[in-house]
């Protein structure tokens, strides 16, 4: 039955696709009782990581 359906869309003109997924992203955080820290995301063109230690220290950041 569904294959009769997408030969009929077929001959109407109309060919049928999958549905365009859009990109993936993701993100942290965390960070503790001394100040420390340390986040992230990452997702198109961008990405990022960044921590903080009790020393004061920054990394990352980019």
């Amino acid at each position: 039955m569904l294959f009769l359906a997408a030969v009929g869309l077929a001959s109407a003109g109309v060919i049928p696709v999958a549905p365009i997924v859009g990109h993936v992203a993701t993100q942290y955080h965390a960070q503790d009782e001394l100040g420390q820290y340390s986040y992230g995301y990452a997702g198109g063109p961008s990405a990022k990581d960044e921590i903080k230690t009790a020393d004061g220290i920054t990394r990352g950041g980019e």
